[in-house]
């Protein structure tokens, strides 16, 4: 994620070229290493927000499709008004995973040293068959 967590890896004994993953964005490599994603995603909650595809997907898979559709006007139930605004949050985390994956041209690895934080992602991601 930055400077810092680089000369951590550099300090442990990590060989190769480490790059932050904005740094990446644009290139292209055999196998990615991404290490900590979630341990260091800054938001507290962190563990629980990656829940929320898999906790409230019907609701998630409406809004997007109104969306898309140009019929969003805003949520209007209770449920999805936590389902759009509680994925607020992790925008930026996504966008950053997303970016993370595709620099991969052929592998890419996640090591992490805290599981718990995204235990319910990895399960939502088996279940699809993407790993």
């Amino acid at each position: 994620r930055d400077a810092a967590k680089r000369e951590e890896l550099k300090a442990g004994g990590v060989r190769g070229t480490i790059l932050t993953i904005p740094e990446a964005k644009g290139l292209e490599f055999e196998v990615v290493v991404v290490v900590d994603f979630w341990r260091d995603c800054p938001h507290r909650t962190a563990g629980q927000l990656w829940t929320l595809p898999a906790s409230a997907p019907g609701e998630m898979a409406r809004l997007v499709e109104q969306h898309r559709a140009g019929r969003l006007q805003g949520p209007t139930t209770r449920k999805e008004r936590h389902a759009l605004f509680a994925v607020v949050p992790i925008i930026h985390e996504l966008k950053l995973l997303y970016t993370a994956i595709t620099r991969a041209r052929h592998q890419c690895l996640f090591v992490e040293s805290s599981p718990a934080r995204h235990g319910h992602l990895l399960r939502l991601w088996e279940g699809l068959g993407v790993i």
